[in-house]
């Protein structure tokens, strides 16, 4: 776990020499500092483990960064000497790269990473993100100054930045919108974009995307079990390229494909004499809401491969408990229900001496079903797409393409008139709650932010050229509800002093599943995560492979807003920052509240109001 922070005063008449010390002293949890001051310039690493700072200058060219290079072996023979010793600090490959390729140097790095690279002969920073945006790096930036810092909270400590909450932000929270990848909180401040370059000099700036997904870029075999072969040699190098030398791993381990994988590919890497630290999993278990335990399927793995295992009861931990604490960062208000569940296995894993947590956060948009079915590109009239799907399935199989669509269009369509058909008819009802703007919005919030709520802008564009279906893969593993939540993640395990790690985030393996036929992935019938689980033959215990299946603890969440947490709800809604401010009309949320207690639905976008007032309270009060 690591963090960086970056002060630069252009103008030497306003330089501040302590401003990296104090936005260093903002978040002590991400460690000890070693910090570089050059004319203009201050850089500073943090790291809980301070062997190896990522700090390197040579020639004019300083680099700090967060960040672990996976594609080592494949830069150091272009690399001069200095990269080439196998202990290099991750910042020392970073800058031979940057002294080799210059501005394409970030391209040709793999891994997760944020840094920055200050020029002292030229006065130019440029500040990088890895394109799965698995490492924050934030940017403040003034004619006169410019801090970058992997929290805002950072930032704010430098102390001449001005603190004033972006309404347009608070506005699309509410609604549930995170399409707007480089906006934060706070006006004046932006998170650099994911698999993007900022440049910065004394003329201004440009900014520009290093790496996106080739759309001309497929992967086609005669077999399917050459496609699960595959994707298992790139899962399996994920695993390996993230093990980290002085570390101790735990992991998240559910009862479902990803965090199982994650088991059963450690273990196996064990078992073969990898250099594996300790593992120690750490599983959640319901005892009231018992059918959101599922740890009658993680023991599975956890008894095959001698894995050390602990349960985090999750009595005493739900959503809200124990208010105020487990609430929002300073940095933004957007937090999961579950953080209390969380804080709570972090702070045991770290008595155990955890170094680096693991999870399996993006293995359901890798390789989960996605996209259109057959009868929704029949429903949108997508002939084109309809018959190359239906073409691609038979290619697979074998079967005549007549067949397949005999059974998975024809018959299910048909089917559905029949039922229809046959069904009586029912009164109308009120729209459903998820696709209602939230009633409790104050009254000219959206007019004078520009925010619409009918207009997500969650469906990011996918690149020119990229096939509809593969597009939708696209959408799903850069959605940007994913790569915020990427962000919270990762600030919620540096609170703990520990580093977040996911497999499942490899740029190599997200390439990988857009490319190939998404036939492959979303074929009926069959389970969910049908690659994924063919892939991990031999790998996970085959009763696991038939039987995973991940429980999201939805009930846990209702059971606390409408049972054991209904007091600190109401202490939320009453007196409300957020009403003071002209963000929410706090009447019409407790009604709301109020009508979910008596059998209404829930409205989705509730737990974001709660946080936004948790936020303010605790920061802006």
């Amino acid at each position: 776990m690591e963090g960086i922070c970056v002060a630069v005063h252009w103008d030497e008449s306003v330089a501040d020499s302590d401003a990296a010390a104090r936005m260093v002293a903002a978040a002590p949890h991400r460690g000890r500092s070693v910090q570089r001051n050059l004319q203009l310039a201050q850089l500073a690493h943090q790291s809980v483990d301070t062997a190896l700072p990522h700090l390197a200058t040579r020639a004019g060219l300083t680099v700090v960064a967060s960040a672990r290079i996976d594609n080592r072996a494949e830069l150091v023979p272009h690399l001069p000497a200095a990269a080439s010793d196998g202990d290099a600090r991750d910042a020392e490959i970073i800058l031979a790269a940057h002294e080799r390729w210059g501005p394409a140097a970030p391209s040709r790095l793999i891994g997760d990473f944020a840094y920055v690279v200050y020029d002292s002969v030229s006065r130019t920073i440029l500040a990088v993100r890895d394109p799965m945006g698995m490492r924050p790096l934030y940017v403040h930036h003034t004619p006169r100054r410019t801090y970058l810092a992997s929290e805002i909270a950072q930032i704010l400590a430098a102390g001449d930045v001005v603190v004033e909450i972006d309404e347009t932000a608070v506005a699309r929270h509410l609604i549930g919108e995170f399409g707007i990848l480089d906006a934060t909180f706070y006006r004046g401040i932006r998170s650099i974009l994911p698999g993007h370059v900022l440049q910065i000099d004394t003329a201004g700036e440009r900014r520009w995307r290093f790496w996106d997904i080739d759309p001309a870029h497929e992967v086609r075999f005669a077999r399917e079990e050459d496609y699960a072969e595959r994707f298992r040699e790139l899962f399996v190098e994920a695993v390996r390229s993230r093990l980290i030398k002085r570390s101790r791993v735990g992991l998240l381990l559910s009862g479902g494909v990803d965090s199982g994988s994650i088991a059963s590919t450690l273990g196996s890497l064990k078992e073969q004499g990898h250099d594996v630290p300790p593992v120690d999993t750490f599983s959640l278990a319901f005892h009231e809401q018992s059918e959101c335990d599922e740890r009658h399927l993680s023991k599975i793995v956890v008894e095959r491969y001698g894995l050390r295992s602990h349960a985090v009861t999750a009595e005493g931990h739900e959503p809200l408990a124990g208010y105020p604490a487990h609430g929002p960062h300073r940095d933004e208000p957007f937090m999961i229900h579950y953080q209390g569940l969380l804080d709570t296995a972090l702070s045991a894993s770290r008595e155990l001496g955890v170094t680096h947590m693991w999870s399996g956060d993006r293995g359901d948009v890798i390789g989960g079903r996605a996209g259109p079915t057959y009868r929704s590109h029949v429903q949108r009239r997508r002939w084109h797409d309809l018959v190359t799907a239906l073409g691609e399935h038979g290619a697979l199989t074998r079967e005549p393409a007549a067949m397949i669509a005999w059974r998975h269009v024809v018959r299910p369509l048909a089917r559905d008139i029949v039922l229809r058909w046959r069904a009586p008819p029912r009164p109308p009802t009120a729209a459903r709650s998820d696709v209602r703007c939230p009633p409790w919005l104050a009254s000219g919030l959206l007019e004078r932010t520009g925010v619409r709520w009918d207009a997500s802008a969650e469906d990011i564009a996918f690149p020119t050229g990229l096939p509809s279906d593969r597009g939708l893969r696209y959408q799903h593993v850069f959605t940007p509800k994913m790569m915020r939540g990427a962000l919270w993640v990762e600030r919620a395990h540096a609170a703990f002093g520990q580093g977040f790690v996911d497999p499942w985030s490899d740029r190599r393996l997200a390439t990988y599943v857009i490319a190939i036929p998404q036939v492959v992935l979303n074929r009926p019938p069959g389970p969910n995560k049908r690659l994924t689980r063919a892939a991990m033959r031999g790998l996970m215990p085959d009763e696991l492979r038939a039987r995973a299946a991940k429980i999201v603890p939805i009930p846990f969440y209702f059971h606390a807003v409408g049972t054991t947490q209904t007091a600190v709800v109401a202490d939320l809604t009453t007196n409300m920052q957020a009403e003071h401010r002209g963000f929410v009309d706090a009447a019409t949320l407790r009604r709301h509240h109020d009508a979910f207690l008596a059998g209404a639905t829930l409205h989705p976008t509730f737990w974001y109001a709660l946080t936004l007032e948790m936020w303010l309270r605790a920061h802006h009060s």
